[in-house]
């Protein structure tokens, strides 16, 4: 036989083996799971459950999601509490990350424990400064209290 047609058909066979054994692991090896997250961050105009004072600022960057414990405004300030079963990182991440996507100065201050943390976000922009205090409950929830003075400008 011509050592051509025998290369060409070793060739053939070699390709016919590698892309066979190829499919045979494929078919034994489950496809590795892809996984991709978007973080979730607290952002103006996000739904809650409950109802907010009227006069809370439209633009303030909320937990989606959280349910509305108290909601109460004056005229030089406001505060708000939400609870959500989110995990305390994620909000604590998504809070902050919020409130610096809408351009606002924040600090971050962290203590405890797993299962007993808390944090506050000292935060300010133009006219408006205050905290933002997120507490572990222990129970799977995380509580998020806002308090917010706005000067005269």
């Amino acid at each position: 036989m011509n050592r051509r047609v025998i290369a060409v058909i070793a060739l053939i066979v070699l390709v016919l083996a590698v892309s066979g054994c190829q499919r045979l692991e494929q078919g034994l090896t489950p496809p590795p799971k892809v996984v991709t997250e978007k973080a979730t961050r607290a952002m103006s105009g996000a739904q809650v459950e409950g109802d907010l004072a009227a006069s809370t600022p439209q633009d303030l960057p909320l937990w989606p999601g959280a349910e509305v414990v108290d909601s109460t405004t004056t005229e030089d300030a406001y505060s708000l509490t939400l609870t959500t079963t989110d995990a305390f990182a994620d909000a604590l991440s998504g809070v902050a990350a919020g409130f610096e996507d809408a351009g606002w100065t924040v600090a971050r201050d962290e203590a405890g424990a797993e299962g007993a943390r808390s944090a506050i976000l000292e935060i300010s922009r133009d006219s408006e400064e205050g905290f933002v205090t997120l507490t572990e409950l222990g129970d799977g929830t995380t509580q998020i209290d806002y308090v917010v003075a706005v000067s005269a400008q």
